[in-house]
């Protein structure tokens, strides 16, 4: 009786063992599985804002108000900023610099910086130009070979947006909207498709040429000044540019005809990244600002599912300002920036993306 009692508690523990393998209750359980271990807790705060990530040869640096740097293996430490106090909230790797935007905590702009990311020293190649010099800095994104610059200035109760377009990082050239420069929208994001350059500018998406930026609608709800747009994307496998908005719809541009959908539940959407690379088959994820994020299936907007596991609540139901992908280390990573939910990153595993928070 006592064997068989024993035998009977084993084959409990067994079945609950496997039950754990299961990766709907989270990555911990399922990484016993797959006999690979998840590094969290690498020293970010949980609550934290994580505007955007980055990352140059084996070196990541993430923008949180405070700029973060670590390497693939190691934990996150604070990069000196170029003035004592100053903080930081965008950020981008053109020609193996680091491009970094900062600002004073009663909210002066101090400007467009720029550092060789192995040896820290702002001072070391300054930005000669002076339109992104002592200015609010609103975005900086590679784009098409090209670096483009949003600069933002009070006037008034109101405010003037500015875009620049530089070739070298070292001189800056303004980009007129239909003749008009500044404008009065906040610039959101800009994309190349290998023809014409994309932005997106409050409820409003233009494109052209920088020397000839034309507002174009995507559908009536855009052109006619709708909700804010959220963030660009050209898929270069897919040959197909994706905008997505804030009321909830994602549009695909496929050089010849335009497609919508207005997603299930509204979310407001924010910025992509293209799996392409990571996973072969098409996928793309979209964040949004209160419903975490969406995997088109194979691109297709129209094919979508929200992710990640409902158990992981922190992104399920969180604010996702940015995503990125890295595809140079083993396993695939993709990091999630968020809005008072510290900075995720998952790990793709056995197929799946397994998060963890860093």
């Amino acid at each position: 009786m006592k064997s068989l009692k024993y035998l009977f508690l084993v084959l409990i523990l067994i079945l609950s063992m496997a039950a754990c393998t299961d990766k709907t209750l989270g990555p911990i359980f399922f990484t016993l599985k797959t006999e690979r271990s998840l590094v969290a807790d690498r020293g970010l705060e949980d609550e934290m804002t994580i505007h955007e990530i980055v990352k140059v040869g084996t070196r990541y640096f993430a923008a949180g108000n405070t700029l973060y740097t670590r390497t693939e293996t190691g934990n996150w430490t604070t990069v000196s900023p170029p003035v004592s106090g100053a903080l930081c909230n965008t950020i981008e790797i053109f020609g193996g610099n680091l491009y970094a935007g900062f600002f004073t905590v009663g909210g002066t702009g101090l400007g467009l910086y720029r550092t060789d990311p192995d040896i820290i020293d702002w001072g070391n190649s300054p930005i000669p130009d002076s339109k992104v010099q002592n200015i609010q800095i609103g975005l900086v994104k590679a784009a098409g070979g090209n670096l483009y610059v949003s600069t933002v200035e009070q006037n008034g109760a109101a405010y003037d947006y500015y875009l620049y377009e530089s070739l070298d990082g070292d001189s800056y050239t303004g980009i007129t909207f239909d003749g008009a420069s500044p404008i009065t929208l906040p610039i959101i994001d800009v994309e190349d498709d290998t023809t014409s350059l994309w932005i997106t500018a409050g409820p409003f998406l233009y494109l052209g040429t920088p020397a000839a930026i034309k507002q174009g609608a995507v559908d009536d709800p855009v052109g006619s000044g709708g909700k804010p747009l959220g963030g660009l994307l050209y898929s270069t496998i897919l040959s197909q540019l994706y905008v997505s908005g804030k009321d909830g719809k994602l549009w695909m541009w496929d050089a010849a005809t335009w497609s919508s959908e207005s997603v299930t539940d509204a979310p407001s959407f924010t910025k992509f990244v293209d799996l392409d690379p990571a996973t072969g088959n098409g996928d793309i994820f979209v964040g949004t600002q209160d419903k975490g994020y969406y995997r088109l299936i194979g691109g297709d907007q129209t094919n979508y599912e929200r992710r990640p596991e409902y158990n992981i609540s922190a992104l399920y139901n969180g604010a996702i300002n940015s995503l990125f992908l890295d595809i140079s280390v083993t396993p695939d990573a993709l990091f999630a920036c968020t809005y008072s939910a510290g900075l995720w990153r998952a790990d793709y595993v056995g197929g799946e993306w397994l998060w963890v928070q860093e």
